[in-house]
């Protein structure tokens, strides 16, 4: 081969080559970031969730009313074991005993952890009143942060409702004037009327489970409370 036909087998066919692999890159970095963030960021710390699949559903609750088996789950946005809840059990829950009509699902207050969680469930109710109740329930259970006595500061309840897009001047009001204390302190001695002493709980056809367990012994439960 001669030094010039050796310089022009080495040289790029498209000098624009080297540009177009570097954009490459970056479109499928930013591909894997999308992928791996738990969500999207709004303010700092606060991290909105990809929304979960649910059934259509009326303010707390989720699936048929007329279902055999009723579940009512009392927990508390602080406690990491109701987070745990949320994350391995409930999908299951939903996929295989909600979605079918076999389970009505009610999510209840029991706020033990104190006045973060008192405010943290009166704020969901107030995205309950903008149809909003379970994103404002996954928002909190991400958010959730037992180290920091700040993680459901009325600052923050309100970074939460503007990362779901509510109206930030209702929601506001409604939480200032504490508008579901009422409905939060009856959901909480409703649990204590039932024995519950601990989050979260459940009362399945009147039946009281105190604590977290596997989603095999949930079932169980679920198929023992069918006609």
């Amino acid at each position: 081969m001669s030094r010039s036909a050796f310089a022009r087998s080495r040289r790029p066919s498209n000098p624009n080559l080297p540009i177009y692999i570097l954009l490459v890159g970056m479109v499928a970095l930013i591909v894997v970031v999308l992928l791996i963030l738990p969500g999207l960021s709004s303010g700092p710390g606060v991290v909105i969730p990809t929304p979960l699949p649910r059934p259509a559903s009326i303010d707390n609750t989720l699936g048929d009313p007329s279902a055999p088996v009723r579940v009512e789950e009392f927990a508390d946005f602080q406690c990491p074991f109701c987070r745990r809840f949320v994350e391995e059990i409930e999908p299951r829950l939903i996929l295989e005993y909600v979605e079918p009509g076999v389970v009505f699902f009610v999510y209840r207050q029991f706020p033990v952890l104190g006045a973060p969680s008192v405010r943290a469930a009166e704020a969901s109710l107030c995205a309950r009143d903008q149809g909003a109740f379970w994103a404002y329930h996954d928002v909190l259970y991400l958010n959730q942060d037992e180290t920091n006595p700040q993680a459901f500061s009325d600052s923050r309840l309100l970074e939460f409702a503007n990362g779901i897009s509510l109206d930030s001047g209702a929601f506001s009001t409604c939480v200032d004037q504490r508008r579901f204390a009422g409905e939060v302190q009856a959901d909480a001695q409703a649990a204590l009327s039932a024995g519950l002493n601990a989050t979260p709980s459940f009362i399945i056809n009147g039946r009281s489970l105190v604590g977290l367990v596997s989603y095999g012994e949930f079932a169980q439960l679920l198929e023992e409370a069918l006609p």
